[in-house]
């Protein structure tokens, strides 16, 4: 008998060497937009190139329960932290009813990022660390054919109560991919006919302390080459034809000379496709003018530019290596090039001062008057993997015990709030983060309060909203943001309710 399994929370009797089938699923809030789970089709694709049969099962879009576990080798479980957690256990509760001999392997970045308290889940039997990719293909093949997992690299599972971690795997190679099997997601749902998702790369180099590069990619940049992404742009564009695509990747501009080359090929190959990405504010103000308008006669049409804030000093506090002049700089020669430079701050930094957040308040009002857009300022959440969340738990920050705990890690939840940040200045945070969002996302409203669902409940919480606009939500913001008053702010729970419940928790 596989020793490894016997002893672990997987058993001999729980495989077979004839299935083929491995379900995937993914999670995430419900929204009336929503971009196709491109991490978890990435893993299908390597399975499917190896003669698997993989399902995707996207609960944001289809019910977890209408696909058989019939003939099924494992499932796997893609989360990240907060309330996708709930969402996975509830779905390995039902496989676990389902058929117990059929085993749970858990990946994504929170898996990743809390490997060893996700692998003792009683709802857990494995934990992929990082990249899924191949890992999944090679924990796939062991159970198929009846082999011990003990020696599968990037792997972390529970052995005799103990916690065994595996060596991490290689980073995969993503120039050996290919084009995606798209058909394996209802399309129709995603609306790719106007934004279509596509991953070029990989990681990023720089060394912000807030996000989750450091623990998941290591600060490795990993790339497709020009060619490669050309090729696939080419037959994503003769399949679906979409209008805009939508580079995910975490810095698509890490390298000049990659990102001239696919605009270039992209114009040569007249592919006539509208195209946005993330940059720094630092590169975009070393960019000569000729290269912007290189990006904006190839198709691109926006950028979103990580400030953070409008301070100096903690700009420096969180190794942004960036400076205030960068994001002004950025912010002129985008506009300057007719591309819309879309920029996101945040608040609740350690050591963040009054003067400080008046600064960021400030940037954002110099963006505006110069052309640009401004997606939000958020409040600091402390992610596990990252620098600001080591500091966060050794001031204090109580953090779940165990997998379940971390399905209440939400989006500015009060458990989720660092300890410098004072109940009462959260609240203020709050109320400034909803005020520029709202200008914002007041947009998307008025755009989707075009289409004709007349008389559904979403059609009547956009009448309510019009109402709301008019006579308190807009004249508010704008009073508020002038004025920087920010207290007493009752009026914006009735916006939060609507945008909530209509357009998720964006």
């Amino acid at each position: 008998m596989n020793q490894v399994l016997a002893e672990s929370k997987i058993t001999q009797n729980n495989l077979t060497t004839k299935k083929k089938k491995v379900l995937l699923y993914n999670f995430g809030p419900k929204s009336d937009i929503v971009y196709f789970p491109i991490q978890v089709l990435m893993v299908a694709h390597e399975l499917e190139k190896n003669n698997y049969e993989p399902i995707v099962v996207d609960t944001r879009v289809q019910d977890y329960k209408n696909y058989s576990l019939k003939d099924v080798i494992c499932v796997g479980i893609s989360t990240r932290s907060g309330p996708e957690i709930l969402d996975g256990l509830e779905v390995a509760q039902y496989v676990r009813d389902t058929d117990p001999k059929i085993p749970i392997v858990w990946g994504g970045n929170h898996p990743s990022l809390l490997y060893a308290q996700t692998a003792k889940d009683p709802l857990v039997d494995v934990v992929v660390k990082g990249e899924g990719d191949e890992t999944v293909l090679e924990l796939v093949q062991r159970f198929d054919s009846n082999q011990p997992i003990e020696d599968v690299k990037g792997i972390v599972f529970e052995k005799n109560g103990k916690v065994i971690v595996n060596p991490d795997r290689e980073f995969f190679n993503m120039d050996t991919q290919g084009n995606l099997p798209y058909r394996l997601l209802d399309m129709k749902k995603y609306y790719v006919d106007k934004f279509f998702s596509y991953q070029s790369s990989r990681g990023c180099p720089h060394d912000c302390t807030f996000c989750y590069n450091h623990a998941f990619n290591k600060r490795r940049y990993r790339i497709k080459s020009p060619e490669t992404v050309l090729h696939e742009l080419e037959y994503i564009k003769k399949n679906f034809n979409p209008e805009t695509i939508t580079f995910v990747d975490d810095n698509f501009f890490t390298s000049k000379f990659r990102a001239i080359k696919i605009a270039q090929g992209m114009i040569d190959g007249g592919l006539n496709l509208k195209w946005k990405a993330s940059c720094r504010a630092d590169y975009l103000r070393r960019y000569e003018p000729e290269v912007l308008d290189l990006f904006k006669k190839s198709g691109c049409t926006s950028l979103s530019i990580g400030a953070e804030s409008g301070s100096q000093y903690i700009l420096k506090q969180i190794r942004k290596d960036i400076t205030l002049e960068d994001i002004k700089e950025s912010c002129i020669k985008c506009v300057n090039a007719k591309i819309d430079p879309i920029y996101s701050f945040m608040c609740g930094f350690p050591e963040e001062k009054t003067e400080d957040l008046n600064l960021t308040l400030d940037c954002v009002d110099y963006i505006y008057e110069h052309g640009g857009y401004v997606n939000g300022i958020f409040c600091l959440i402390s992610y596990p993997g990252t620098p600001l969340f080591n500091q966060a738990v050794n001031g204090g920050l109580k953090i779940p015990s165990s997998l379940k705990g971390w399905g209440d890690w939400g989006w500015n939840t009060r458990e989720t709030i660092p300890p410098w940040i004072s109940k009462r200045h959260h609240k203020k945070l709050m109320v400034i983060g909803e005020v520029c969002r709202y200008f914002s996302l007041r947009k998307t409203l008025e755009n989707i309060s075009k289409r004709p669902d007349k008389f559904s409940l979403k059609f009547l919480l956009l009448v309510l909203w019009k109402m709301a606009d008019t006579l308190v939500l807009y004249p508010s913001a704008r009073i508020r943001w002038k004025k920087r008053y920010f207290k007493y702010a009752y009026e914006w729970g009735i916006w939060q309710f609507i945008k909530n419940l209509y357009l998720g928790h964006h």
